[in-house]
């Protein structure tokens, strides 16, 4: 049994994000689903699942460029990206990166995703499925 110190109350993970299009690969909805029930723990940790899913939705797609900026770049130069959800795309690599690598040039420290970032990046997100 434990004691009053060492109690911690346990609720279950549920996100409250939009659905994706039917259309959107079984793995890509897996990701943002994730994405959706980690956020309240950890923005860094949601905004790098953020990141997965759209590197997953952009292979899917056939962008299946080996770096994701490069994906991001083989959509805009396609024609069927409009330019505003390209630089929405930008961001969700961009600050995915927060929580997916090292910031270049330090002893591997990761930067901050601060609260409310994963919202821009859901919403990027929703254009993308």
């Amino acid at each position: 049994m434990l004691s009053a110190k060492e109690e911690q109350r346990v609720c279950p993970l549920t996100g409250t994000r939009p659905t994706l299009a039917p259309e959107v690969s079984d793995a890509v909805t897996d990701l943002y689903q994730e994405a959706g029930r980690v956020e309240a723990l950890s923005a860094r940790a949601a905004a790098a699942l953020e990141r997965a899913c759209l590197e997953a939705a952009l292979t899917d797609r056939s962008f299946g460029a080996k770096r994701l900026v490069d994906q991001i770049e083989a959509a805009k130069k396609d024609g069927r990206t409009p330019s505003t959800l390209a630089e929405k795309l930008d961001i969700v690599r961009t600050v995915g990166n927060y929580g997916a690598h090292p910031t270049p040039g330090t002893s591997g420290e990761f930067l901050q995703v601060e609260a409310g970032e994963p919202d821009a990046l859901f919403a990027a997100l929703t254009g993308v499925g």
